[in-house]
């Protein structure tokens, strides 16, 4: 071929310039023209210089994109440990429907997006997202006092518990999930309350005060293996640890 004629003109091996110039023809029934090689140049320039200077930001976006591919998010997740990013768990505070960047303790972190956890569907976080908006949960009473029972249902609660969105309450997770049966019945009782409120001379919040989740939680928490077994059951991924770490000093001994 003229290619490989050339290639030995200019010194190099004729049968290794004849092996390159196949391995170009199988290339070209796939090979990009000009116009489409540069829109997608341009796309890997733009999105280098995010994962640059907006690393977090570049990341929880890649997350949000694929947050229903357990096995990418888990490659994307690995990515994060080598740009220092810690992915924390669901807050019922902080969290949005997206996985989302911000700073803890002076480092980037990403938290766990609502909407990404399993048997919350959408409807649950638009409402969850509604409530809030005059502000923080106080606990966990001022949380099924604004809900609607009917979107955040028992199964919902359930998923939330399990993923550690109610961690910061203070409350272990063993003893809300125990307690399941008197959070659901104190969220349907607050909302019948609300329902009633315009016609009453007290105001809501008075009145939701009176219904409280009755029980008396324990510092019982979750054995280490259950408590990641349902993370990984919601989340699709460990987030508070990984069931090999009580193994790490003897897999670096190795």
């Amino acid at each position: 071929t003229d290619f490989a004629d050339g290639a030995e003109k200019q010194g190099y091996d004729r049968a290794k310039a004849e092996d390159l110039w196949e391995l170009i023809v199988k290339f070209a029934g796939y090979g990009f023209n000009k116009s489409h090689s540069a829109a997608y140049a341009l796309i890997t320039f733009q999105t280098a210089y995010l994962k640059t200077y907006y690393p977090s930001e570049f990341m929880a976006a890649l997350l949000t994109s694929e947050e229903n591919n357990v096995d990418k998010i888990a490659v994307y997740i690995d990515e994060m440990k080598k740009m220092n990013i810690k992915l924390l768990p669901p807050s019922i505070n902080k969290a949005i429907r997206e996985f989302s960047a911000l700073e803890q303790d002076g480092k980037d972190a990403i938290i766990y997006g609502l909407g990404a956890i399993k048997s919350v569907g959408i409807p649950a976080v638009e409402n969850l997202l509604e409530a809030r908006q005059d502000g923080e949960f106080k606990d966990i009473n001022d949380f099924l006092g604004k809900i609607d029972p009917t979107k955040i249902n028992r199964r919902t609660l359930e998923s939330l518990i399990k993923a550690g969105a109610f961690d910061e309450f203070g409350f272990t997770r063993k003893a809300l999930f125990d307690n399941m049966e008197n959070l659901s019945e104190a969220s349907r009782k607050m909302a019948e309350v609300r329902k009633n409120a315009a016609s009453s001379l007290f105001g809501e919040e008075e009145l939701t005060s009176g219904v409280q989740v009755n029980f008396t939680p324990k510092n019982e928490e979750f054995e280490v293996m259950e408590k990641l077994g349902y993370e990984k059951e919601i989340l699709g991924i460990y987030v508070s640890g990984h069931p090999l770490d009580r193994f790490y000093e003897q897999i670096n001994a190795i």
